[in-house]
């Protein structure tokens, strides 16, 4: 299961691709592993880059696998330490 490829980054809705076929989407909290499951679950070490501080993943981060399957990195919230107006 390791051929899932970095299709994009969005910072609204409105920059997602069309919808297309199944989406596993990781949400959660700041800092409680959403990306490290990724790269675990797909068996790469950055495919999707995981950092100590909380609030790093600032977009929703698309990855694409097999043409038909999305898997969806949204930003964590919670505990990251940024303005209102970014959140």
């Amino acid at each position: 299961m390791n051929n899932i490829k970095f299709l994009l980054s969005a910072n609204n809705l409105f920059n997602l691709p069309k919808d297309n076929g199944l989406e596993i989407a990781f949400f959660g909290r700041s800092n409680s592993g959403k990306s490290k499951a990724i790269n675990a679950l797909f068996d790469k070490k950055k495919i999707s880059i995981s950092s100590k501080k909380p609030g790093r993943t600032n977009f929703i981060n698309v990855f694409i696998m097999n043409k038909k399957l999305r898997i969806i990195d949204l930003p964590g919230f919670g505990y990251s330490k940024i303005s209102k107006k970014k959140k």
